[in-house]
This record gives structure tokens, C-alpha cells and sequence, in this order.
């Protein structure tokens, strides 16, 4: 039993090292530039099967803009390869086969891509809380804590204020300790119909 199994074992290691040498390994090779003969750096190339672009391998170009897949079992494939500000490029069909195993391809020259902006808008705002050299001051304008809240209401959320809604005052302790207190007289107008 112990033969039969051992001699199953080899005959399988037989065959499939066999396989592996009569099986294709190809290597396709490349170079990536611009329409001034300029190379093109960190250019993404994938690997695509020619029957459905499913992706087989990808890479980035080195720094001379050269490519190489090495590896690849026999069929037919297609390179693909974008970079940011280029048009994408696919190669022509092309074939590993055991006559053809070694492929380069002719020089990829990327052509620019331009875009034109619409319009660009450049928006700012304050910070809730400005300190400055002699005071801090608090910007509720573009403040969530300000949407639908009465002025004494921001300032009971704000770092440091003691508001008393009950007794008409604020009392605003400063940040070195001085204590500035404000009296008020709140008039309600209300208007019947």
C-alpha cells in the first residue's frame, strides 16, 4: 500500500514538473513617454486579457518610464496605461505563444489631456473663537452653536461666559481673571393680530 501511494506521489511531481516547463512564461517589455519624447514617471500600466480586459498584472513605470511584465502564461493581451494629465492609451492586441515569448512594445507616447475649470471659488470663514492681544472674541455668524439661539443662549455654550438669564445680567470672566458684568433690560415686543 505504502509503494502504490509513493509511486501515485512521484508520477504526480513527474507530471506536474513537466507541465511547468512545456508551459509558456512570457515576458512583455515597454517604455512610456509624452508627445515632446518627454518620459512619463509613475505612469500606471495594467495588464489586461484581450477576450473580456479582465486584469492579469499592474505596475508603475520606473523612473526611465520602462515597464516589465515577466511571467505571463500564453494568450493574447492588451497594455493599458494612464497617468494623471493624460489621455489613457491601449496597446493593439498581441499574443505570448512558445514562438513568441518575449514582446516589447513600440515606444507608448501619451498625448496631454486638458481640462478647463469652470470656475474656481475660494470661501472663508472665521473661527468660532478669536484669541487677540487684548481680548478674545467669539464669531457666532457662521457657528452651528448660533443656528436658532437667542445671543444669551451662544454665550451660555462658549468657553468662559456665565450668563444668568434669570437676573437680566452676564457676568464674562476673561482669560487672566478680570470680570467684566453687564446689566440689560430685555423688552419683549409682541404684536397681536
Amino acid at each position: 500500500m505504502k509503494k502504490v501511494l509513493l509511486a501515485v506521489v512521484l508520477c504526480l511531481s513527474i507530471v506536474g514538473e513537466l507541465y511547468a516547463q512545456i508551459s509558456v512564461k512570457g515576458k512583455i517589455a515597454g517604455r512610456v513617454s509624452d508627445q515632446n519624447s518627454k518620459i512619463v514617471e509613475f505612469a500606471t500600466i495594467t495588464l489586461l486579457k484581450a477576450k473580456d480586459s479582465t486584469l492579469v498584472k499592474g505596475l508603475l513605470t520606473d523612473v526611465n518610464g520602462q515597464f516589465v511584465f515577466e511571467n505571463i502564461i500564453e494568450g493574447t493581451y492588451v497594455v493599458g496605461v494612464s497617468q494623471l494629465g493624460y489621455k489613457k492609451f491601449y496597446s493593439p492586441k498581441f499574443a505570448i505563444t512558445p514562438e513568441n515569448q518575449e514582446i516589447t512594445l513600440k515606444n507608448i507616447q501619451l498625448s496631454e489631456e486638458a481640462k478647463q475649470l469652470n470656475e474656481v471659488a475660494i470661501r472663508a470663514s472665521k473661527p468660532f473663537i478669536e484669541q487677540q492681544i487684548d481680548k478674545m472674541v467669539v464669531n457666532v455668524e457662521n457657528s452651528v452653536v448660533s443656528a436658532g439661539s437667542t445671543a444669551l443662549e451662544v454665550l451660555e455654550r462658549t468657553k468662559s461666559e456665565n450668563p444668568s438669564s434669570d437676573r437680566n445680567e452676564l457676568a464674562v470672566t476673561t482669560n487672566c481673571g478680570l470680570l467684566v458684568a453687564f446689566s440689560f433690560e430685555l423688552k419683549i415686543k409682541q404684536t397681536w393680530k
